[in-house]
């Protein structure tokens, strides 16, 4: 028999952190974190013959007087395929919203539409239509098939699998060809990979506003960044690129010398004797790659007096058997040097030695989604992995009236 119940914090984590479709923003923490933003935080569930079986976090923010809004993000955390259970759940949660003054709840939930593959194409007949379907008949309708940012980053996400690999050479194995290049080329210019704590965080947040000021979006401030980690503690890991500019210019020196070296030993056998066409190919690549080296000399302008600069920076968190890269911000005027590339490498190797199961990307667009622009999403694809296609928003109606009339006002201000 089931019973709808407030569950506390440390019941309703303990059933995520183990629930297949977890996401960490269905967590105790990320109640923790609602709660220093002034929202209020409801975590409650279904359990049947005692033994809970569905659950979800609800945030409430205040909107208008004494009303609300309530939003579950990637949530809940519940059988969708399970018709009488969705409809008993939410049954529940609208007459608890109800006695908080909610107007209505947006609900996001963490299941795939359609199955894709890394170029976003479907794979399979096999669908999860019927969710929506379930959703819609307990009054939980969908807002359409939007591909408008949703909590900050859209519904469709990039994502790719860890199961099958066993150690860091599959890991490097699973990239295409020019992200194994890109990331041996951090090796090679010995770019640092270091965590940075709460009190470092002005450092990420200082590449936030170069990212949100060159994609034109609003920045968060440094207190939530700070709270995040404070909050998440070890599951929140602030990873940012340096480079030693001193390390590298020596570094860039003696390429220069080896290649020099090399190609006059060449030249030698090239005017010498009949030499192969091997060797003739290889003078050729070191003549090219001795232009790149003189090239890079020109560049060690750019950094002045400087002995070190910050590449980039991604915030992550750890949450069940799932990395997810949340935050990412760059200094354009060092994207030459792989920052992130190197930054996704060291924690994704990490994640394969904990034995994680998915990394995730987060928000990803391209054409698929309407967009023109796939510059970050050809970034990903590099890596590996799939594009997930959630559903969207949908709204379950908790005060019908205020409701319309709440949207009537919103459709104003925002003509």
């Amino acid at each position: 028999m089931y019973t709808f119940e407030d569950i506390p914090y440390w019941e309703f984590d303990e059933f995520a952190r183990n629930y297949p479709n977890s996401a960490f923003v269905q967590s105790e923490k990320m109640a923790l974190l609602q709660i220093a933003q002034n929202r209020s935080v409801k975590t409650v569930g279904v359990k049947d013959d005692g033994k809970l079986i569905a659950a979800g976090l609800f945030s409430i923010r205040p909107v208008i007087s004494k009303y609300s809004i309530a939003h579950c993000n990637q949530g809940p955390l519940i059988d969708f395929s399970n018709q009488e259970l969705v409809k008993f759940f939410f049954d529940n949660v609208k007459e608890l919203l109800k006695k908080e003054n909610c107007i209505h709840a947006l609900i996001t939930p963490n299941f795939p539409v359609y199955y894709r593959n890394i170029n976003a194409e479907i794979i399979s007949e096999e669908n999860n239509l019927r969710y929506l379907d379930n959703l819609n008949k307990a009054s939980v309708k969908h807002r359409g098939f939007d591909n408008s940012p949703i909590n900050g980053i859209g519904r469709w996400l990039f994502m790719k699998d860890f199961s099958d690999l066993l150690s860091v050479d599959d890991l490097m194995n699973s990239f295409d060809h020019p992200t194994r290049k890109a990331i041996r080329k951090t090796f090679k210019d010995q770019v640092e990979v270091i965590e940075i704590e709460e009190d470092e965080m002005i450092i990420f947040k200082e590449l936030m506003e170069k990212t949100s000021e060159r994609r034109d979006f609003k920045d968060r401030p440094l207190e939530y960044y700070q709270s995040l980690k404070k909050i998440f503690k070890e599951e929140c890991k602030v990873l940012v690129a340096k480079l030693n500019v001193e390390n590298y210019s020596d570094s860039i020196t003696r390429q220069f010398r080896q290649l020099e070296i090399e190609i006059d030993e060449l030249q030698d056998q090239i005017e010498t004797s009949n030499v192969s066409k091997k060797i003739i190919n290889k003078h050729r690549v070191a003549t090219e790659n001795l232009e790149v080296i003189k090239k890079r000399q020109e560049e060690l302008a750019l950094f002045g007096t400087q002995k070190e600069v910050i590449l980039g920076g991604v915030i992550y968190i750890v949450y069940g058997k799932e990395l997810t890269a949340l935050f990412a911000g760059n200094d354009d005027k060092y994207f030459g040097f792989n920052g992130t590339h190197a930054i996704h490498y060291h924690a994704m190797s990490k994640a394969v030695e904990n034995k994680l199961l998915r990394f995730n990307f987060y928000g990803t667009s391209g054409k698929f989604s309407g967009s023109n622009d796939e510059g970050v999403y050809k970034f990903k694809k590099g890596f590996g992995g799939y594009v997930l296609e959630q559903p969207g928003d949908f709204e379950l109606e908790v005060l019908p009236l205020l409701n319309k009339m709440y949207k009537l006002i919103h459709n104003i201000k925002n003509r």
